[in-house]
């Protein structure tokens, strides 16, 4: 396979270009033979060749090439990692820089270089022409990424909207029963502004063989909000002095979690049964507010390779470190449904509940379900997808009611990637999400309109 690549060289003459005209021909020369010894399975002399090349052109990239593919026939992995970084320097092409590429990544891959052999695949992504490359490159990355035990999710984002606190629509506040009404502080309505989103998801394998999978984990994410001159202006015509010192610093939130997992695949006729459990804290304007601790159980039930059932059962248990708040302790099961149709477009269903145990006014049972749609064929350049999710709330006991609280919600949104726009195997993309909230108690009634923008990995 790597003999292959030195093919590619014959077109590298390129790289002569800038020597000497006396030299010139001693280069060709020294470049079929250096091209001849490596087809015949003379690695060595192709090294030697090609160092002889170097001699008179320190930067041509068709003796950098050539001595890189017999330095990783040679097995001298760290030095052919080198010698492709060089020889992807001075390329004088897109197809020459891809290839360089692709020969780093597979010397560092076989280094245990994971990390760098990720980069420089996805350097390599900057430089596909077809999409052939574009699979090879997605194919390599795939393999490299199953042989490294670390894996690294990173996620960024910015996002306006029209309620980054979640306020309420109307600023009002009715007791049932009784014929008052008053006016929420300016800091509970709805306040516009910008979030910003960053996050990142690191797992690492301990273990894994046919029967079991055992790994460590540990996320962490943060959201950042500035409040646009209208939800200013809200806030400093405010008569508490405490309501006009309100910064998008006070909505800022953080989370931080450790946690480990283990998968038995022979545990279950139908499919993988996974345990895990996460400890972790909840900061809120600065101050960690929440500790908790998740323990979780999951099933996958495949289906055939386009379809699988999934159930999901946890438990988490949250200690609270503020006096505003009480003791949580939290039930979720979720079942899921995920299929590709005919026309490998993807659909999924989902259904969850969720009980809520924290105190008279704050405990709730939650139902929700949801579908989302994401299109196989790209439409003008772009990958599109849509997602609605409908739920109930429902509280025992509220202070403003007589009967208890019930929410109505709904969310609708659509994202797009526009993957005509490539970077180092990333694509912009665009989330525009409407949230809904209806409820007997009118103070918490919100709706929210959220435009974000980020990025997406494109393999």
């Amino acid at each position: 396979m790597q003999k292959l690549l030195c093919l590619c060289s014959l077109v590298l003459a390129l790289g002569l270009t800038g020597a000497p005209a006396a030299s010139q021909t001693n280069l060709a020369e020294l470049q079929a033979q250096a091209e001849a010894t490596l087809v015949a399975g003379e690695p060595a002399q192709t090294a030697a060749l090609a160092e002889q090349m170097l001699v008179q052109a320190p930067d041509s990239y068709a003796a950098l090439f050539l001595l890189a593919v017999a330095q990783s026939d040679l097995g001298q992995d760290a030095a052919s990692a080198r010698t492709a970084a060089r020889a992807y320097d001075v390329a004088p092409d897109e197809q020459s820089r891809l290839q360089s590429a692709r020969l780093a990544a597979r010397a560092r891959g076989r280094l245990k270089h994971f990390v760098r052999a990720e980069f420089w695949l996805r350097r390599a992504a900057n430089n596909i022409s077809s999409d052939e490359d574009a699979q090879a490159v997605v194919t390599e990355y795939v393999r490299i990424t199953s042989a490294n035990p670390l894996s690294v999710q990173l996620n960024g984002s910015v996002a306006p909207s029209d309620n980054v606190n979640n306020g309420s629509d109307e600023g009002i506040l009715e007791f049932e029963g009784i014929p008052l009404t008053f006016l929420l502080p300016e800091d509970r309505r709805a306040l516009s502004g910008i979030e910003y989103f960053a996050s990142v998801e690191l797992d690492y394998r301990l273990s894994e063989d046919a029967a079991q999978r055992t790994s460590l984990n540990a996320a962490m994410s943060g959201q950042a909000y500035t409040l646009s001159s209208d939800a200013r202006a809200l806030l400093d015509s405010s008569p508490s002095e405490d309501v006009r010192s309100v910064t998008g610093q006070d909505f800022s939130t953080f989370l931080a979690q450790i946690g480990a997992s283990h998968t038995r695949k022979n545990l279950s006729p139908l499919g993988p049964v996974t345990f895990g459990f996460n400890i972790g804290s909840y900061w809120s304007g600065g101050e960690r507010i929440v500790d908790f601790t998740d323990y979780i159980v999951s099933h996958t039930i495949p289906v055939n390779d386009q379809a699988a059932y999934s159930l999901r059962a946890s438990v988490r248990d949250q200690n609270v470190r503020s006096n505003a708040l009480v003791d949580t302790l939290s039930y979720d099961l979720r079942g899921r449904f995920s299929t590709a149709l005919p026309n490998n477009d993807r659909i999924q269903f989902s259904l969850t509940g969720r009980r809520n145990e924290a105190g008279a006014e704050s405990s709730y049972t939650e139902y929700t379900t949801g579908i989302s749609y994401e299109f196989a064929q790209p439409v003008f350049g772009t990958r599109w997808s849509s997602a609605l999710e409908l739920g109930y709330r429902n509280y025992r006991a509220y202070a403003t009611t007589l009967d208890g609280r019930r929410d109505h919600f709904v969310t609708l949104g659509a994202n797009t990637v526009f993957e005509d726009i490539r970077y180092f195997g990333f694509s912009p993309s665009l989330d525009v999400s409407a949230t809904r909230t209806r409820s007997n108690a009118e103070e918490v009634e919100s709706s929210a309109l959220q435009i974000r923008f980020g990025i997406a990995s494109n393999f």
